[in-house]
């Protein structure tokens, strides 16, 4: 049970009436609603009004509408049904006793939320959630006494970070980086920045912020929180001190660790080095990271496929310059006897300096034998 139907109307003002009855999930889609969950009707590229009879036909225990539908379940009437979801999400929050960590940056954010997860047992988005709906729709499939929970927040507008992490309220905040990803709507990468680093400013009493030693560096005089910075280099409070085939050996506060780390790429040694500095900043056991043998890549940000005697990294999910450039990377480092060969596609939302963003790439394409 996640929820009973009593505590949501109670969270959304409603009279409190009828049966009370259990809620497991909240659902926006009725392709992947399970028995027991409740419905809520969005008005986005479709209506969700249209779908409450599937939603019922799958075994929802409630629906919530802005508008009137034929049902024999109970149906929960509001205004909008986008704000009653925050309610929502605002209500379980207020109400949860474990701790929150908010992830925003350019690159990195699904990976890292994943690693965090995994090590942690922590509750996570569904999917790369991270917008006005899916922050909240993460927040209300919170249990109440889940122990830790991550929450991945994106933008690309100025101003949309603000209010997601002011709903949050993280103990803990991490910023992966700061690059040209989505800038397109940005003036230049110092408003980007003032963007991504706008989530300390939900953070909770005491709260801290974890952050590249080289945004921390640039951008010192604008952060007003505590801070914990990890680095490639020996120069931040959490860095990698050698690496030996994955096995990393890491440098902490009073001593260092050891992780063996079974995918390749700087930058998930990048995100094994923020989730110390998390556990650090959170009080956790060191211990936990002896789980991140067993993080996998997710699909679309550098699983590996073997077929027969070609060996396929797909990195297809996004593409910026910064991913991009860790991409050709991991492509140049790689050991095989056989040709390297990449396969690109356009970077998006660079905005006025496209091309010279484009172009850019060359200096990454050395020791790769074909460019598609």
């Amino acid at each position: 049970m996640l929820w009973t139907l009593h505590e949501i109307q109670k969270a959304l003002s409603l009279k409190v009436e009828g049966e009370n009855v259990d809620i497991s999930g909240i659902s926006i889609d009725t392709r992947t609603l399970q028995k027991g969950d409740l419905f809520v009707a969005l008005k986005a590229e479709r209506d969700g009004h249209d779908f409450v009879k599937t939603a019922i036909q799958k075994g929802a225990s409630a629906c919530l509408v802005s508008e009137k539908v034929d049902a024999n379940i109970p149906l929960l009437i509001v205004k909008d049904t986008l704000e009653s979801l925050t309610a929502l999400a605002k209500n379980r929050v207020e109400n949860h006793t474990g701790k929150r960590i908010a992830i925003t940056g350019s690159s990195g954010k699904t990976s890292l939320t994943n690693m965090l997860a995994t090590i942690s047992d922590a509750h996570k988005p569904e999917k790369s959630y991270n917008n006005h709906w899916g922050v909240p729709l993460t927040l209300c499939r919170m249990a109440k006494q889940k122990h830790v929970s991550v929450i991945e927040i994106g933008t690309n507008h100025i101003g949309e970070i603000k209010p997601l992490v002011d709903l949050v309220k993280p103990n803990i905040a991490v910023i992966t980086n700061i690059a040209p990803a989505h800038i397109g709507n940005f003036v230049d990468l110092d408003e980007l920045a003032d963007e991504k680093l706008s989530i300390q400013n939900g953070l909770t009493k005491n709260g801290i912020l974890v952050l590249p030693q080289q945004v921390y560096a640039k951008y010192k005089h604008k952060i007003t929180s505590k801070t914990i910075t990890f680095s490639l280099a020996d120069n931040a409070d959490i860095y990698l001190l050698e690496n030996i085939n994955n096995n990393l050996k890491i440098a902490i506060p009073n001593g260092n660790i050891t992780v063996k780390l079974n995918m390749i790429g700087e930058h998930h040694i990048l995100n094994a080095l923020a989730t110390v500095g998390v556990l650090y900043g959170l009080n956790l056991s060191y211990k936990l990271m002896e789980n991140i043998s067993k993080v996998s890549e997710l699909t679309g940000r550098g699983k590996i496929y073997k077929l027969k005697n070609i060996t396929i990294i797909d990195d297809s999910f996004n593409a910026n310059p910064l991913s991009m450039e860790m991409a050709l990377t991991t492509l140049q480092k790689y050991k095989t006897s056989g040709r390297k060969i990449a396969i690109l596609g356009d970077m998006l939302e660079m905005g006025k300096d496209t091309e010279k963003y484009h172009k850019d790439l060359i200096k990454n394409i050395k020791n790769i034998d074909k460019i598609i």
